[in-house]
């Protein structure tokens, strides 16, 4: 009898023993997708800041050569002038 109730409390603590391994294991993937979903986002957020910035730096470098090519045309026609003046 006493067999008989040993393997009854073993059966009883099996059930109760998968439920909580099932338990962790969901825990565990509902944690780690929530990890990854924060990750995802952060990963977005700073994609955006480092796109923000790549453009502004385009813009800047766009205008300082507009500029640059600006003064040196006005240089050379200046030259040119300088030239024609005294050739003539």
């Amino acid at each position: 009898m006493k067999e008989t109730i040993l393997a009854a409390k073993k059966h009883a603590a099996s059930p109760k023993l998968e439920q909580g391994s099932w338990a962790l294991s969901v825990s565990f993937l509902v944690g780690y997708v929530g990890h990854i979903c924060i990750d995802a986002f952060k990963r977005r957020v700073h994609r955006y800041k480092i796109d923000r910035l790549y453009d502004e730096n385009i813009k800047r470098l766009d205008e300082l050569k507009a500029r640059y090519l600006k003064d040196s045309t006005a240089g050379r026609e200046e030259a040119w002038k300088v030239e024609r003046e005294s050739s003539s």
